[in-house]
């Protein structure tokens, strides 16, 4: 665990962190991209979403300020059914190859401003620890309106298609 400010960057891995990681992943994804949802989660009580993925498969990392989840970022470690295979993308299978599944904050556009140092520290926490794990590289997938947060942690765009009406983008970060 790492703490920058008032916010601790930890491994979520309780059923309480689980149930609010997956009410926000509910209020980050079911409107926004109510496609992406349906097709990669189980929804409850229109209330939260729990991933298809198996939590055996997955590490779900985690930045709080005091008990609430704020940001969240999942990696899975089982190439066999990925996401981004269901998409339309191919990557390769080697173990030292990770699938980035969901990132999401849990912030109102006012309190955003001043957090991309926060961002920022976490996700150099979330992916140095996937490099210490033995893990060489991540892909994952966004959409043309992320694409320029994952540009800014140094993704590359691998390629891109068309999903519901939009860009869907495969993009690789080397660790």
């Amino acid at each position: 665990m790492e703490q920058i400010k008032d916010y601790q960057f930890l491994i979520l891995s309780d059923d309480k962190d689980r149930d609010q990681h997956e009410r926000n992943l509910y209020k980050a994804f079911y409107e926004k991209y109510p496609w992406y949802a349906k097709r990669f989660f189980k929804v409850v009580a229109n209330e939260r979403l729990i991933p298809n993925i198996p939590y055996s498969d997955q590490i779900i990392y985690g930045a709080k300020n005091n008990r609430d989840i704020i940001i969240s970022f999942s990696a899975c470690t089982n190439l066999e059914n990925t996401e981004t295979e269901q998409i339309g993308f191919s990557i390769p299978k080697d173990k030292a190859i990770i699938e980035g599944l969901h990132f999401y904050g849990n912030l109102d556009k006012s309190r955003f401003f001043g957090m991309e140092e926060i961002y920022t520290a976490f996700m150099n926490y979330a992916l140095g620890d996937l490099k210490q794990k033995g893990y060489n590289k991540i892909y994952s997938t966004c959409s043309r309106r992320l694409l320029i947060v994952y540009k800014k942690m140094d993704f590359q765009v691998q390629e891109s298609l068309e999903v519901d009406g939009d860009t869907e983008y495969l993009i690789m970060r080397e660790l």
